[in-house]
């Protein structure tokens, strides 16, 4: 699905995925996307409440991938920062 966006907005402007994780569905995302350069993504992730080894496999890896620890927040604050983007009127 992610080379399949990739492949139909070349050439357009960038698009944006922003996701909240608590962790491996973050990493999953951040590593299907990354090899797609029209398509930033920015995850929100909850302070101290990953593992580390689970933080790495997100924030390590550039280019296109953009990894925000939300701090103090549960999970439920970093879901809550993404909704309130995807409701804002442009």
């Amino acid at each position: 699905m992610a080379r399949l966006m990739g492949y139909f907005v070349r050439g357009e402007e960038r698009r944006l995925v922003l996701v909240a994780t608590s962790g491996d569905t973050g990493s999953a995302v951040a590593h299907v996307f990354s090899a797609c350069p029209a398509i930033r993504v920015v995850i929100l992730y909850p302070s101290k409440r990953i593992s580390e080894a689970q933080e790495k496999q997100f924030t390590t890896l550039g280019e296109n991938i953009t990894a925000l620890e939300v701090f103090p927040a549960p999970l439920d604050d970093a879901q809550r920062l993404v909704e309130a983007a995807f409701s804002m009127k442009r």
